[in-house]
């Protein structure tokens, strides 16, 4: 029950304009006339359309006018319907249609009002109450759905909780990079110092030795030479790893820790699944970091260019020695098809079919960019290769390759 109600998103709309019209319609029965049904009925459909279809909720409220004048001068009680298209309205629309359903919304008011006053002057009283009735619940509504607005989308929401959880996981992993690059900096600066400590020992010794045998000195000089090309090399090793970016770490984020992130692109409108074939085969906490950090960024780069609704999919392909990963999306797919829908809502024709340019842009045009390269980099430390693909009409799919992951895992945790 409760998927076939959320397969169908104009349900609860639908529901709420029914409720409606039953109270408007009965009050309309009981202080004006049975005519006024069908003033009531308009009413509930515009609340149908006011959160999808803005334009057609307020073209509905513009025909009550005319329907008015046929009907009766009276301001009907689906007037309410009006106020709660305003709500929905500053809720759910862009600030142009919010304008356009407002003003609808108040022309479909006060036209009646007006119009009942003309002919009946000794009401003036009762005109300005329900004037000032329409200007302050229609006032009301249009504020109170923009702090709805505010509160849902903005406060305290999934959405927060998903920017917060991508803040820290970026943090937690910058952290684990600068942890682990102190660390195997103190490893580099003993190797260093041993070097330096027998470049002076055995330079004392040979000048010692100078002064005895001259083809003991030349030794002496020979492996102080060797101590000391030793020690540059470890120091152009201990620069190189304090100044970039490795994602290795005692406790990394590893594969397990990818779920999370998938239910983090779920939080954020994406329809997202990730999947393992084969025998999964153990690798070092090095390695799992870096396939995390490829996944994460290759998500990321789907966030920064997919709208939400779009489908993701990570998917691990096992076999006796290496690993294939592939994350795709389709976020082209996903936002021709909105486009395709809002024109046709609006009555409008327009053709989202790729062409043969594309097809040739796809296959001759690479892909590059800072987050490919970085990806390239952590899959070449472990004899891996990325490959990023745009699929015309469809969206992009990123491979990594790891023919060798198993023994280039092992190696690195013998190391």
């Amino acid at each position: 029950m409760i998927k076939w109600i959320q397969s169908r998103p104009w349900l609860p709309s639908v529901v709420f304009s029914l409720i409606l019209f039953t109270v408007t319609s009965a009050l309309d029965v009981l202080f004006n006339s049975p005519m006024y049904l069908a003033l009531a009925a308009v009413f509930a459909v515009a609340v149908v359309f006011a959160g999808r279809l803005p334009y057609v909720s307020s073209g509905l409220l513009l025909s009550t006018v005319v329907l008015h004048f046929v009907i009766g001068p009276n301001l009907s009680f689906g007037a309410l319907s009006a106020v709660a298209v305003i709500y929905l309205s500053a809720v759910s629309n862009p600030p142009r249609s919010r304008v356009i359903a407002l003003g609808a919304a108040l022309i479909a008011m006060l036209v009646p009002l007006f119009q009942n006053q003309v002919g009946n002057n000794a009401q003036s009283l009762l005109f300005l109450t329900q004037l000032g009735l329409v200007a302050t619940s229609s006032a009301l509504a249009y504020f109170l759905g923009r702090y709805t607005y505010t509160r849902v989308i903005h406060v305290g929401t999934s959405l927060d909780r998903v920017v917060a959880s991508n803040e820290t996981t970026g943090l937690n992993l910058k952290f684990a990079e600068q942890e682990q690059r102190f660390q195997i900096a103190r490893d580099l600066a003993e190797v260093i110092l041993q070097d330096v400590t027998a470049v002076l020992s055995q330079a004392e010794g040979g000048s010692y030795a100078a002064k005895l045998d001259s083809d003991a000195a030349a030794r002496a000089l020979e492996r102080v030479a060797q101590n000391a090309r030793s020690a540059h090399q470890e120091l152009r090793r201990l620069y190189d790893q304090l100044n970039r970016n490795i994602g290795i770490q005692a406790a990394p984020p590893g594969l397990d820790d990818i779920e999370q992130l998938i239910v983090e692109m779920r939080e954020s409108g994406y329809v997202a699944s990730l999947s393992h074939q084969g025998d999964r085969f153990e690798i070092t906490e090095g390695a799992e970091l870096a396939i995390y950090r490829i996944v994460f960024d290759a998500l990321e780069n789907s966030r920064e260019h997919s709208d939400a609704g779009s489908s993701i999919s990570v998917d691990f392909s096992w076999v006796d020695e290496g690993m294939q990963l592939l994350v795709k999306d389709n976020g082209i797919e996903h936002a021709n098809r909105t486009r395709k829908s809002l024109a046709e809502a609006a009555g409008e024709e327009i053709s989202v079919d790729y062409d043969s340019e594309e097809d040739l842009q796809a296959l001759v045009q690479p892909i590059v960019g800072r987050i490919i390269t970085a990806m390239r980099e952590r899959a070449a430390l472990f004899d891996g290769a990325i490959e990023a693909t745009r699929i015309p009409g469809v969206g992009f799919t990123i491979s990594a390759i790891f023919p060798r992951l198993k023994a280039v895992a092992s190696r690195k945790l013998g190391s």
